[in-house]
């Protein structure tokens, strides 16, 4: 039997010999190449949706048969939040190719829900040559982060090149 003296370690050491070897651990289980993470979307349940602050949001439908032709001037875009609040921000971004926007003032802006949910912004435009094809792009997102999260857009595309 052999009489080494017995080396007591430090809580101080132990610790760090601890983290040492966790350390190791985790860069041991490091890919070698990047990966792109994988992301799940889904629906809340509905108890989810109606029980909190947070709102969702979903633009109109896309309409790429519409006629930006003066007589069907002006025209609607909606967007509707979940669960339905009135009073709720919504920021609006208009995207225009060809065309000069005559209403709203503004390519940016605000519009506040009603009582369905609903935002409806008019939209009037004058098509600059009119022999051009037209597409539209309405961006709804909220003006306030804590009253939802989330984007949506809403396209309008004119197939009527002759005024």
């Amino acid at each position: 039997m052999s009489n080494k003296p017995v080396e007591k370690v430090s809580r101080r050491d132990a610790i760090k010999i601890l983290t040492a070897a966790a350390g190791a651990v985790a860069l041991a289980n490091i890919p070698d190449k990047w990966i792109k993470p994988d992301a799940d979307f889904g629906v809340l349940p509905a108890h989810a949706q109606t029980s909190g602050g947070a709102h969702t949001i979903a633009a109109g439908p896309d309409d790429f048969g519409a006629n930006f032709c003066p007589a069907a001037m002006p025209f609607d875009s909606t967007a509707t939040i979940t669960p339905p609040t009135p009073g709720i921000l919504l920021r609006y971004t208009i995207t225009l190719t060809h065309m000069t926007l005559n209403s709203p003032a503004s390519p940016t802006g605000t519009v506040a829900t009603d009582g369905t949910g609903t935002a409806t912004l008019s939209i009037d435009a004058t098509k600059i040559p009119p022999t051009l094809p037209e597409i539209i792009s309405i961006l709804w997102e909220f003006d306030n982060p804590a009253d939802g999260s989330g984007s949506d857009t809403q396209t309008f595309e004119d197939n009527n090149l002759l005024c």
